[in-house]
């Protein structure tokens, strides 16, 4: 009999698109005076500050996001984060004290779930409970003259192999265990970052700085999130 070995059957989770915006303006006063910079380069050095903040929005939202579809228009839909789909559908106990046994513990567990385990992401304030691990059995030459222990990868007592990766928008406390190829970033089509002129008021030029974006989470039933107690 035909017998497919890696087989999983996929379930089909919901996301839903979110609307990032700023504005931008140039005042009728910033177009008459003399300056260096033409209308163009001046657009740009706002959107560019503006992108910022909107990149710092869009980084926050993809890990901190509640999961808000409303069933009409006049309320504002929010996509769901990689923190939403793994504490509704993933693996995430109890906090419990960090320590090895029960990190290791953790991971075993999904292991049992079928997940592969390959990379962990955290706030990086959340790098140093590894690196205290071991703490005891650090031992510093008296003549160097630096501190500090740096660690990115991790091995469990089970044999699984972990890089600790870091970003500053995940929610600190948290220990996420994923991979980043089951995470993608997608725009609604032709929503793209943009820059969209807006009706003139008075001698204002207004211009919106417009994007609309989901995540998709691939497997949220295999990941996992341990809390430090």
């Amino acid at each position: 009999d035909y017998e497919d070995t890696d087989y999983t059957p996929e379930v089909e989770r919901m996301n839903v698109t979110q609307i990032f915006d700023d504005f931008l303006k140039i005042t009728g006063t910033e177009r008459a005076v003399k300056r260096e910079a033409s209308d163009a380069d001046l657009l740009l050095q706002i959107a560019s500050k503006k992108l910022d903040r909107l990149y710092l929005a869009l980084g926050r939202s993809i890990w901190r996001n509640p999961l808000v579809s409303p069933t009409e228009n006049t309320a504002s839909r929010v996509l769901g984060g990689i923190e939403y789909f793994i504490a509704k559908y993933g693996y995430a106990p109890a906090a419990s004290a960090f320590s090895a046994a029960n990190f290791d513990a953790f991971l075993l567990e999904l292991d049992k779930a079928g997940a592969v385990l390959s990379e962990a992401w955290m706030n990086p304030s959340d790098l140093g409970k590894f690196a205290d691990l071991d703490a005891t059995k650090v031992q510093m030459q008296r003549e160097d003259q630096t501190r500090g222990v740096f660690v990115n990868r991790y091995v469990s007592k089970y044999g699984h192999v972990l890089s600790l990766n870091t970003d500053p928008n995940a929610t600190p406390g948290r220990i996420n265990v994923f991979s980043k190829n089951d995470i993608k970033l997608l725009p609604l089509a032709g929503r793209q970052m943009q820059i969209v002129d807006l009706a003139k008021t008075g001698d204002n030029d207004k211009r919106q700085l417009l994007g609309e974006y989901t995540i998709e989470v691939r497997n949220s039933a295999l990941m996992g999130t341990f809390t430090p107690s």
